[in-house]
């Protein structure tokens, strides 16, 4: 179970550097924050990410950089409340 729950926290950051390096497909952005996830952090993430308004600035960049390294912490389990 933890497992999947990590790769819902590991494709949160993947598609939120890809948007961030400018490498999203047309679709992946939409889709991201369309779809629920079912871990329940990592979802937390993914809407988190869709209220950031875009395009954006410097601080908006940096909300979604700081969300991309909290799903990274949570893909390797050492997110607060995992192991």
């Amino acid at each position: 179970m933890i497992e999947g729950l990590q790769q819902d926290a590991a494709y949160a950051a993947r598609v939120i550097r890809a948007f961030l390096d400018g490498a999203c497909g047309d679709y992946d952005w939409d889709d991201f924050t369309s779809c629920s996830l079912s871990d329940p952090d990592a979802d937390s993430i993914r809407l988190r990410a869709a209220r950031v308004p875009l395009p954006g600035g410097d601080d908006e960049r940096r909300t979604l950089i700081a969300l991309a390294e909290e799903a990274e912490s949570l893909a390797r389990g050492t997110a607060a409340g995992r192991s």
